[in-house]
């Protein structure tokens, strides 16, 4: 296997790890969400044993509904930029667990406000990551959405389809770092490794 489908597996995974704990201090210790599946308390206290697999498969998916716009990012990414979209990612998580119940609506315009300042201030590619994070936006609320309904958790404040409104800005940011991993993919691939 090639470094760069390793560094893929790797991303995949670490991925899904992360936010797996980040819902535990974020959502399910601020009572965002409820799970159901059994077994539960396995791992962290409230979250279902289920989560890390569903949350593996998520970002699988994420990749792959990403994976036509590798070509058209940066082609040379840092890893400074990678950093700074994984933190914004990780506080949007963050905020939606202080405001996801209490400010629901005020919640969702700031980070959806946020989102449109950072597609203003892109001088290339715009066109781009609008396309990958709106893919994100629709992708992540039909994914949560479609497990709530099989069941297997629920947000304790929704708006549509099972899941809040804010949820999908949420998933706006993370398309910015869909992209830079899918650059990162394409320029370990350039260069042979």
């Amino acid at each position: 296997m090639k470094p760069h489908n390793i560094l893929t597996v790797i991303g995949i995974i670490a991925s899904a790890a992360w936010f797996t704990v980040c819902d535990k201090f974020f959502h399910i210790d601020n009572n965002i969400l409820v799970y159901y599946w059994q077994p539960l308390d396995v791992l962290f206290k409230g979250q279902s044993v289920w989560t890390f697999p569903i949350f593996l498969c998520a970002t699988l998916g994420f990749y792959f509904a990403t994976r036509p716009f590798a070509n058209a990012w940066e082609k040379n990414p840092t890893y400074f930029v990678l950093t700074v979209n994984a933190i914004v990612c990780t506080l949007v998580y963050f905020g939606s667990g202080i405001m996801g119940n209490s400010h629901p609506m005020i919640y969702f315009w700031i980070v959806l406000a946020i989102w449109v300042a950072r597609i203003l201030f892109l001088s290339e590619h715009r066109s781009t990551a609008i396309k990958a994070c709106l893919i994100m936006g629709f992708v992540g609320c039909f994914w949560e959405g479609a497990t709530s309904k099989l069941g297997y958790f629920d947000y304790h404040y929704t708006n549509f389809f099972n899941v809040p409104l804010w949820l999908f800005a949420c998933y706006l940011h993370a398309g910015f770092l869909m992209l830079d991993l899918q650059s990162f993919r394409e320029s370990l691939k350039r260069s042979g490794r």
